[in-house]
């Protein structure tokens, strides 16, 4: 009975991490960067995921040495690519 348990928990666990990536609690990811510039994805969800833009800018910012131009806002769903061109 201890083992089902244990194995019941640890795939609740696992299903959360899966889940994370998909939903309101996913942290903004970087699609892609090289010199001139950086792609970063998030999940805009209201409320829930009010600090994902920040993060995302700070990702950009950090990336850029705070000198860059977002080129490109694309919104698909809740989901935002924005695209920097550092300066």
């Amino acid at each position: 009975m201890r083992t089902l348990i244990i194995l019941a928990s640890l795939s609740l666990i696992a299903g959360c991490q899966s889940l994370k990536q998909s939903t309101i609690f996913a942290d903004p990811e970087i699609v892609y960067q090289n010199q001139s510039g950086i792609g970063v994805r998030y999940v805009n969800a209201g409320v829930f995921s009010g600090d994902n833009e920040n993060i995302a800018m700070n990702l950009i910012s950090r990336h850029c040495n705070n000198s860059y131009k977002i080129t490109n806002r694309e919104k698909s769903g809740k989901t935002v690519l924005l695209d920097a061109e550092c300066n």
